[in-house]
């Protein structure tokens, strides 16, 4: 990548998640590497300790998907996890309409007259 990484280890920084379907999150720089990306450009990366979340969920994130912790930072968390979680309710909200029309239909199929052997 050009220049330095824009945090260092210990920051304290916003960081969206790929195990929380894209919603930023609180977190800390705990490791910073230079990697190539799938086009083979170099790339800087954080491992990211999230704030409230086990360290098992700690993942490595592209330095484009990690900010600052400022006023700008917290605003665009703000609009990013709402459109997450307006998401992720009409996923859920599909997935129950979806498991409700299936049990319809299996009801169906149990009520339907079977045809009377001769």
């Amino acid at each position: 990548p050009e220049g330095k990484p824009k945090h260092k280890v210990g920051d304290r920084v916003l960081g969206m998640s790929k195990i929380s379907s894209g919603e930023m999150l609180e977190a800390s720089v705990v490791k910073v590497r230079e990697e190539l990306n799938e086009i083979g450009v170099p790339v800087w990366e954080y491992f990211l300790r999230y704030k409230k979340w086990k360290p098992k969920w700690n993942e490595w994130i592209l330095e484009s998907h990690v900010f600052k912790c400022d006023t700008e930072g917290w605003e665009l968390l703000k609009s990013i996890n709402k459109v997450v979680l307006e998401e992720r309710g009409a996923k859920a909200e599909a997935a129950k309409k979806a498991k409700q029309q299936q049990r319809q239909n299996q009801q169906q199929k149990q009520w339907q007259p079977q045809p009377q052997r001769e």
